[in-house]
């Protein structure tokens, strides 16, 4: 081999390796228009995967609980489709407090960085930490071209005690009274919504320790609350899902149904007066 051979010999052994680690550091996608999101810190003014940059919130801000959550950053034009992709709230506890779309705050219709911001409205949280997730939009409905962007955040919640009705063994033998229940105390979110927070635990049924000490519920597995409103006058519209009627039979379980739902709503000054509805109906709802 001449000397000049074994010169571009070394050149193009040099620019192949170059070439290797490039590949290596930047990764394959680099080739594809369609980035894969790098695992760069979200939430934050860094580059994530050279789509979507996202200025507030950080990562782990805390949030107040009742007023509106301030989203600013900017994405590529094919994170959009016509002007908007996705953002949905989930909680801890799997709830989902928001669901909604995002405006591009410019013309989308680029391969460039396009602004957005947007209010987002949320449920009252029942858990203190949530996530925060941004997918582009995917016209084409496959999952190979679906991307997200999580980020974490955390709600500022104080907590208050209220009171649940249950059915006891211990202090009612036999429970002999329908309508006789008894109250025992859990810690939630302090709200506007307390009344339908109280709801929520006393759907949750009684705790291992309550039933050692004697407490049950009359209230079927997996009934939903569906709605409460609260008039000015003290009167409690509460809607359930059908389950609470399936197999209720007898007057005594239906009494000590309705006693459970109108003592845990009850404590509260603001109601008066209790109406059960199921799916919408009242006139006819649990009956034995």
């Amino acid at each position: 081999m001449t000397k000049w051979g074994i010169i571009f010999f070394v050149i193009l052994v040099i620019v192949l390796i170059a070439g290797f680690m490039f590949i290596i550091k930047n990764g394959l996608d680099f080739f594809n228009s369609d980035v894969s999101l790098s695992p760069m810190s979200a939430g934050s003014t860094e580059q994530i995967g050279d789509l979507i940059r996202v200025f507030s919130p950080p990562a782990n801000a805390i949030i107040a609980p009742d007023k509106p959550l301030k989203l600013e950053g900017e994405a590529r034009g094919n994170w959009y489709f016509e002007a908007s992709f996705t953002y949905e709230i989930i909680g801890a506890d799997d709830r989902e407090l928001a669901l909604g779309f995002v405006q591009a705050d410019g013309d989308w219709m680029t391969e460039n960085f396009v602004p957005f911001s947007e209010e987002i409205t949320f449920e009252y949280p029942t858990a203190a930490e949530a996530v925060l997730i941004l997918k582009n939009a995917n016209p084409s409905g496959l999952p190979e071209h679906e991307r997200s962007l999580e980020i974490p955040v955390k709600f500022n919640l104080e907590t208050t005690v209220v009171k649940v009705y249950f059915g006891n063994r211990i202090a009612d033998p036999g429970a002999t009274d329908c309508n006789k229940t008894f109250a025992v105390e859990r810690k939630v979110v302090k709200t506007p919504q307390i009344a339908q927070f109280a709801l929520w635990e006393l759907l949750k049924g009684p705790t291992p320790d309550e039933e050692a000490n004697g407490y049950f519920t009359l209230i079927n597995p997996g009934v939903k609350l569906l709605a409460i409103t609260i008039d000015d006058k003290g009167n409690a519209l509460t809607d359930f899902s059908a389950e609470i009627e399936e197999t209720v039979g007898g007057s005594c379980r239906v009494a000590g149904i309705a006693s459970q739902i109108q003592g845990t709503l009850l404590q509260f000054p603001t109601v008066k007066k209790v109406t059960i509805a199921v799916e919408g109906r009242t006139g006819d709802v649990l009956q034995p």
